[in-house]
C-alpha cells in the first residue's frame, strides 16, 4: 500500500483534536515539534539504514535534535483504536512488576514501558488501570530522582477533564527538554535515551499484538516503518555505549535490527505544490513514502519483540 504521508504525519493528524494525546506528551516525555519532516530528513534516515550502527560522537545539540525526530511511540494506542483494536490487558507490562526493577537503568526502561501501557488505557478509557499505571509511573519517576516534574495530583484530575486543554498545554510544553537537560547536567543522559527506548518497543509490542490478533494492512506499514525509528533509536543508544547496560541492550537489539534490514522503505519522489491550508499559501510536497513488508516478516518482528520485551520487563 503506498500512503502520501508518513507514520509520523499519519499519527498527528489521527491525533490533533484529542486531549488525552497532550497527557500522553507528558507521560512519555515526548517533545516532537516537527510533525511535517522535510523529504531531505526522510532521504537522511532512509541512507542511513544500511550504514554501520557505529554512531560517531555527537553534541547535545544533535541529540536533542534526534530525540525530536523520533515519534512518540505512545500514538500507536490512537492507531489501534482507530482500526478497530480492541482492549486487552493481557498485551500490558503489569505494574506489580515494578519491584523487580531495582536499578536505575532498569527503571528508566519501564517508565518508557509504563508510559505506553498508561497511554493504551486512556485511549480505551480503562480509567481504573490507568491509575495504576500513573501510580507505577509516579513511583519509578520519584525513584529516578524526577518526581519534581509532575504533580500527580494534577495530572490524575486533568486527565478526567476533557476540558483542561490549555492546561494540559502549558504544563506540557518543555517538560521533556527541562528533564532531559536535567539529567545531561547530572551525567545521566543515557537514562533519557532508555526511556525513550521503553516506549518505543512497547509500543511496538502493542502494534505487533493486535496485528497478529487481528491483521491489518495499516497495522504492517506501521510495523515496517519503524524500521527508520529503530535507526535513530540505535543512535541514541550507539552514543551511550561506553555504559555497560546500554551497549548489552544494544545486542539484545540485535535480531530485531536483523530481520528490519531486510525490510525497504522507498520514497517515492512528488510533484510539489502551492495550496491555500488555513487562509495561508503553503507549499505542500506530495513525495511518499512505500513500505515493503511481507507478512513473514512481521512475524519475525513480532516473536523479536517478544524475546527482547521479555528481558525488559524481566518476565
Amino acid at each position: 500500500m503506498n500512503h502520501k504521508t508518513n507514520s509520523l504525519t499519519y499519527f498527528r493528524k489521527l491525533i490533533s483534536n484529542s486531549t488525552i494525546f497532550v497527557l500522553l506528551v507528558i507521560l512519555s516525555f515526548s517533545c516532537n515539534t516537527n510533525p511535517n519532516p522535510s523529504k531531505e530528513a526522510i532521504l537522511a534516515s532512509l541512507d542511513s539504514i544500511n550504514a554501520t550502527h557505529e554512531a560517531p560522537e555527537i553534541n547535545i545539540e544533535e541529540l536533542n535534535s534526534l530525540f525530536q525526530s523520533i515519534p512518540s511511540p505512545l500514538e500507536v494506542s490512537f492507531l489501534i483504536k482507530e482500526v478497530g483494536g480492541v482492549y486487552n490487558k493481557t498485551y500490558l507490562n503489569s505494574t506489580s512488576n515494578k519491584k523487580k526493577y531495582t536499578t536505575s537503568h532498569q527503571k528508566a526502561l519501564n517508565l518508557g514501558v509504563y508510559g505506553a501501557d498508561l497511554a493504551y488505557s486512556n485511549i480505551f478509557n480503562k480509567n481504573q488501570d490507568g491509575l495504576f499505571y500513573l501510580d507505577a509511573i509516579s513511583e519509578l519517576a520519584n525513584d529516578l530522582s524526577l518526581g519534581q516534574f509532575f504533580d500527580y495530583n494534577t495530572l490524575n484530575r486533568l486527565m478526567k477533564n476533557d476540558n483542561n486543554l490549555d492546561s494540559l498545554l502549558l504544563i506540557t510544553t518543555s517538560n521533556f527538554e527541562k528533564i532531559n537537560t536535567y539529567l545531561q547536567n547530572q551525567d545521566r543522559s543515557q537514562l533519557s535515551v532508555l526511556i525513550i527506548a521503553g516506549g518505543w518497543i512497547e509500543g511496538l509490542n502493542l502494534l505487533c499484538k493486535v496485528h497478529q490478533q487481528n491483521p491489518n494492512e495499516e497495522l504492517k506499514e506501521r510495523i515496517g516503518e519503524q524500521k527508520v525509528v529503530l535507526e535513530q533509536l540505535l543512535q541514541l543508544l550507539n552514543h551511550h555505549k561506553h555504559d555497560e547496560y546500554v551497549s548489552q541492550l544494544i545486542i539484545d537489539f540485535e535480531n530485531l535490527i536483523s530481520i528490519y534490514s531486510n525490510i525497504s522503505i522507498d520514497l517515492v519522489e512528488g510533484e510539489s505544490s502551492y495550496e491555500i491550508i488555513d487562509g495561508v499559501m503553503k507549499v505542500v510536497d506530495h513525495s511518499y513514502s512505500k513500505v515493503n513488508i511481507t507478512k513473514e516478516q512481521t512475524t519475525s518482528i513480532a516473536d523479536a519483540v517478544t524475546v527482547l520485551r521479555k528481558k525488559i520487563i524481566q518476565e
